[in-house]
């Protein structure tokens, strides 16, 4: 579901109270805090030709009939959070019940999609989930041992260019 997952799936979703006349559902996924090359934040995923009778997504699993749009990143797919190490980013999933279906063939841009549905969108469901990456350990990193505190053992992590000097560690006898 993320860069840092074993597999970078699309989650599962769940669909309730989906209005009468839906011919199908558009859901798309948002990355609120990067900006793409128009200028707006990065859209990492549109799914739509959704039936709307549909209960939701499974993990990973795209319905038949279901299109996706190229994204921000230049694929047909869904692309997981990935903010830089160290970094919350925001991700703003849209769920989009529509009066008429979209022809529009899979692969169409998704800007293009988001703005062809527009006229059609009966109701709206949104949520904001954060991710947040952890920080990636180097191997150029040094691992200096604490034993200041006296039942603790606590590992700090230092950039090998900004080490402290030894003679200011605690515990360091050398």
């Amino acid at each position: 579901m993320t860069c840092d997952s074993p597999g970078d799936y699309s989650p599962p979703l769940v669909f309730r109270h989906v209005p009468t006349g839906t011919t199908e559902l558009l859901v798309s996924m948002v990355d609120e805090d990067k900006t793409s090359p128009q200028g707006d934040p990065l859209i990492h995923w549109v799914e739509w030709k959704i039936p709307p009778t549909s209960a939701g997504l499974t993990e990973h699993v795209k319905p038949d009939q279901a299109r996706e749009g190229l994204n921000d990143l230049h694929e047909a797919t869904y692309v997981g959070p990935c903010p830089p190490p160290g970094q919350t980013h925001h991700y703003r999933f849209t769920l989009l019940a529509l009066s008429k279906s979209l022809n529009l063939p899979y692969g169409s841009a998704v800007r293009t999609v988001l703005q062809a549905a527009k006229p059609f969108v009966l109701d709206t469901a949104t949520f904001v989930a954060a991710y947040h990456r952890r920080t990636l350990v180097r191997r150029e990193r040094l691992v200096v041992i604490d034993l200041s505190s006296a039942r603790a053992l606590v590992l700090r992590l230092w950039p090998a260019r900004q080490l402290p000097p030894l003679a200011s560690q605690p515990g360091c006898s050398w």
